[in-house]
Order: C-alpha cells, then sequence, then structure tokens
C-alpha cells in the first residue's frame, strides 16, 4: 500500500488549482467571449440580409405594381373597350326613352 500524507494532498490540491486557473478558466472564458461576438455576428448579418431582401422585394411588387397600372390603363383607353362602352350609354339611353 501507498503511504499518503498531507504534504502530497496539499501539493496535489494546489496542482488541480492551479490547473483550473491557469488552463480551464481562460478557456472557458475564451468559449464565452467567441460565443457572444459569434451570436453578436450572425444577428447582424441576418438584419443586414433581411433588410436586403426586403428592399429586393419592395422594388419587385413596386415594378410588378406598375406593369398592372400600365395594363389596366391600355384597357381602359383601348379603342374597344370605349367603343364597348358607347355601346353600352346607347342601350341604356334607348331603353330609358322607350320607357
Amino acid at each position: 500500500m501507498f503511504i499518503v500524507n498531507k504534504r502530497y494532498f496539499k501539493s496535489k490540491n494546489i496542482l488541480i488549482l492551479t490547473f483550473i486557473g491557469l488552463i480551464i478558466l481562460p478557456a472557458l472564458l475564451m468559449t464565452l467571449i467567441i460565443l457572444h461576438e459569434s451570436t453578436t455576428y450572425i444577428k447582424s448579418n441576418i438584419i443586414t440580409h433581411s433588410q436586403e431582401m426586403l428592399e429586393q422585394v419592395n422594388v419587385a411588387v413596386e415594378k410588378e405594381a406598375d406593369q398592372i397600372e400600365s395594363y389596366i390603363t391600355r384597357i381602359i383607353y383601348s379603342d374597344k373597350t370605349l367603343e364597348y362602352i358607347n355601346q353600352l350609354e346607347t342601350a341604356s339611353n334607348e331603353r330609358a326613352a322607350e320607357r
């Protein structure tokens, strides 16, 4: 059997505490700092990317709205539409005159 003295335990405890103090605590602190920095970086990139995507979607929606407005304007002012409206008005006036 091994004979263990108090000095051995004191030295062992000092070595364990030194190991924890010099290796584990800095590693843990570094991990926490890196975790904080990475989450901040990821959040800022997500926000930036989302804003860019929203701007692109906004531009696309505006282009579509302009195209739809252009189509509606063409339909309203086309000769066939105006002719059809005149025919409806004429038929409506004729029915009103018959009554």
